[in-house]
């Protein structure tokens, strides 16, 4: 396959430079903004509950960018990648029989926004290159990535034959203090994480090679430098990460901004938002008050166009060029800013929103009861249930000729829809009745194929492990203590369908977020049977689980030919609609649930959710929870015994 390259149209005409009036104190502002992990979210808009929302989407950045450009006169526009998958909106151009066959309606809001660069996330990759080369030829703007790689060189990265253009340099025409103009010519470059080998493995494989984002770096920026530029801006599609040089780690942000050369950093990956004082206050080598990691300007924008990044640069003359002396960063919240969505982007993809509500609205099936995550982190739910069940019948069925029919097929699950960086009403949210599309979207929003992983006893155990460490510490005696660690991410907290368990809150945590175990002797899973029966270090289970999970970090080693039973091509998102059409929701419930806290003593604790579980009382009365006030963030407090 031939790298992908594009004849990028002429920039926009500016004025012929001229003479500063005043050598001595001039100097250029440079506004750099950035969006990420858009996901496809275009509109202000809700698909799974079918309602604006006005909290988040592309249209209303877009009012945001057109504010922050008409405050400076040296503006650039970047995206740091996952703009291609997350939405109905994206879903439906990925297959002919989804009822679109137009433009690219997330491309298509990029050009009109009129960006200046933009590069590659992880998602991107996940309908396949072929897909994704013909999606972006639809870009009017550079698109970058110095690091997926179609051939290595065996020394040089410089030398590697890229996917996409590893980097570009803008050249433009700049105005100064006192009303002058200079050329100025600007590097971007953009890295992915190397996990997409992994995630996307069925699709990548034998296709397209990924280097280090940090070796890539070192190599680039100095032939970025002596090509001229002036300014480098790193789109980086990752976390910020601890700063440490880890080949390989998949959040880096605080290691890449440490290499030399680097004057600007877009972030993302991991959905947070930065500069953020509560959530880095501990790192000396992060500074929210400047917005910097490691003295270097960084933002991270959020996620589904919450937020818009800023970075200003206050650029001085030298004698080789112009050079950073004074920089400040931080984000612009759409929700706090009520910003109105940009009306000409909500027409021009006015066509590809009306075709995506027409599919999401056709009714698959019905759901017995109501359905929801709000309580998902206390206890297993129906939602959860029900994607479990679907992936065991599937595996089952699968396997039913195959040496390993006699093993016993278990299902694994984690909630995706928890709150967390995407708000209090982040959750899934259905009532009782029919299921249509747009539910199957919420439940299971991801392109991912099943897999079957041949596991033992002892591989559950710490996969559980892992799961629940999510949890805070609790101790006996003492009432309203936090029971989910913020440093988890909510879908890292995984249900095993098929056994049964105990979770024990008063132990120490095995594992830390980032899946090193911390605390070696400490246990909190126990009491695990498979019917009724012990499970034990040496038994063997098929556990049915989506492909980004078992070709990921994941809970353990990525599989290998041993473990790897099975790998199928339906979509996930395709078996659920099977099943439900064929076994309805009720089916799915189990007799009692996969797990439960074991019981503490005089102990309780808070856990914040989404208002909306004041729709559901009787489940609220189930866990004897005490409704409390609402918090600064909007998520609801309940208090709930042990």
């Amino acid at each position: 396959m031939d790298a992908v390259t594009w004849p990028w149209p002429e920039g926009p005409a500016y004025p012929a430079p001229a003479v500063a009036r005043d050598q001595g104190s001039r100097h250029i502002w440079l506004r750099i903004l950035g969006t990420t992990d858009i996901h496809g979210h275009v509109l202000p808009y809700d698909y799974a509950s079918n309602t604006p929302d006005g909290g988040f989407g592309l249209a209303r950045i877009a009012t945001h960018v057109k504010t922050a450009r008409a405050e400076a006169k040296n503006t650039l526009l970047f995206d740091n990648g996952d703009y291609l998958q997350g939405s109905p909106l994206t879903d439906i151009g990925t297959r002919p029989e989804n009822g679109w066959t137009g433009a690219n309606p997330v491309i298509q809001a990029m050009n009109h926004v009129d960006y200046d660069a933009a590069t590659l996330g992880n998602h991107e990759f996940n309908f396949g290159l072929d897909w994704l080369i013909q999606t972006l030829k639809q870009a009017r703007f550079p698109l970058v990535c110095a690091n997926a790689v179609l051939d290595r060189h065996p020394r040089d990265p410089t030398q590697d034959k890229t996917l996409l253009p590893p980097f570009v340099l803008l050249d433009r025409t700049c105005m100064d203090n006192a009303g002058a103009y200079h050329q100025l010519k600007i590097g971007v470059i953009g890295v992915v994480p190397e996990q997409i080998l992994q995630w996307d493995q069925d699709k990548l494989s034998g296709r397209l090679d990924v280097r280090d984002m940090a070796e890539t770096l070192c190599a680039y920026i100095p032939k970025m430098r002596s090509a001229g530029a002036q300014v480098v801006v790193v789109l980086a599609h990752t976390g910020i990460g601890d700063g440490d040089n880890t080949p390989g780690q998949e959040n880096a942000g605080l290691a890449l901004a440490q290499i030399p050369g680097v004057d600007a950093m877009l972030t993302g990956h991991t959905h947070g938002v930065f500069p953020d004082p509560l959530e880095y206050a501990e790192n000396p080598a992060i500074c929210s008050l400047k917005g910097t990691l490691a003295n270097i300007p960084a933002v991270m924008a959020g996620f589904r166009g919450s937020h818009l990044g800023v970075i200003d640069l206050k650029l001085v003359p030298q004698e080789n060029g112009w050079h950073v002396s004074t920089h400040s960063s931080k984000t612009w919240s759409v929700q706090e800013s009520r910003a109105e969505p940009d009306t000409e982007l909500s027409k021009l993809v006015k066509t590809a929103h009306d075709a995506t509500l027409q599919h999401t609205s056709r009714v698959v099936g019905h759901t017995h009861a109501p359905i929801h995550s709000y309580l998902s982190q206390f206890r297993p739910e129906l939602g959860q249930y029900l994607v479990m069940a679907c992936k065991r019948n599937a595996l089952e069925r699968a396997l039913a000729d195959t040496a390993f029919a006699h093993l016993p097929v278990l299902s694994v699950c984690a909630p995706y829809k928890t709150g967390g960086s995407g708000g209090p009403d982040y959750y899934t949210d259905i009532p009782a009745g029919d299921l249509c599309m747009r539910n199957i979207a919420d439940l299971y929003p991801f392109p991912n194929t099943l897999v079957g992983l041949r596991v033992r006893g002892v591989q559950l155990v710490e996969w559980l492990e892992r799961a629940a460490s999510g949890f805070q510490q609790v101790e006996p005696g003492r009432i309203f203590q936090p029971l989910w660690n913020p440093s988890f991410v909510g879908n890292t907290f995984d249900t095993i369908c098929g056994v049964h368990y105990t979770i024990n809150l008063t132990q120490p945590a095995r594992y830390d977020q980032n899946g090193s175990i911390v605390n070696p002797d400490t246990r909190r899973i126990g009491s695990l049977c498979y019917q009724d029966q012990p499970v034990t270090d040496a038994d063997e289970f098929v556990l049915a689980l989506k492909s980004f999970r078992a070709f990921s970090t994941g809970m353990f080693a990525p599989p290998d030919a041993n473990s790897l039973v099975y790998s199928g091509r339906e979509l996930v998102r395709d078996l659920l609609v099977d099943y439900i059409q064929c076994y309805g929701s009720k089916s799915a419930s189990p007799i009692k649930p996969s797990w439960t806290f074991l019981p503490v003593e005089n102990a309780s604790v808070y856990l914040d959710t989404g208002p909306g579980v004041m729709n559901h009382p009787k489940d609220i009365e189930a866990i004897s929870a005490k409704v409390l006030d609402k918090t600064d963030r909007g998520f609801l407090r309940l208090e709930i015994p042990l």
